[in-house]
């Protein structure tokens, strides 16, 4: 696993679950912990760790530290699994769409996981279903990327 000078394991270790044994990136809050991020082989998956990690207090801090952790990837797989979160604001799928144009700027692949029925109904109301490629669980999106 790769260092991370934006969060510990510790922090990571505290979210429980999925997060568990995953790298974690911090906000410019010291205290808010936005994803935490895991190796599957060469997919990287990322988890957020707050449901209301897409809201508005949080987009641009996330914006900057999910760019910042696919930059340096060359053709990355990236999973974003989104079965924390609840709630998903114009903001938030305009990050989404700027981090899925990155990774496919660098020749990589992106899925999403988990989506909730009323998350990915955000999706659908702004036609961007058509452009994101969803799974129900974060292994079969892994397997797609394998």
């Amino acid at each position: 696993m790769d260092a991370n000078p934006l969060g510990s394991r510790d922090v990571a270790a505290s979210l429980g679950g999925a997060c568990a044994d995953a790298s974690s990136h911090a906000s410019s809050h010291p205290t808010k912990t936005l994803f935490c991020s895991t190796h599957e082989g060469e997919i990287n998956v990322v988890m957020f760790s707050r449901p209301d990690v897409l809201d508005g207090h949080y987009i641009s801090d996330l914006g900057k530290e999910l760019a910042a952790f696919v930059a340096p990837l060359d053709a990355p797989r990236l999973v974003i699994d989104l079965e924390n979160v609840t709630f998903l604001s114009s903001a938030a799928l305009g990050m989404l769409v700027t981090i899925r144009n990155a990774v496919q700027e660098r020749g990589g692949r992106l899925c999403l996981a988990g989506v909730r029925t009323d998350v990915r109904r955000v999706f659908e109301l702004t036609r961007m279903d058509l452009i994101f490629e969803f799974h129900d669980t974060r292994a079969a999106a892994i397997k797609q990327l394998e």
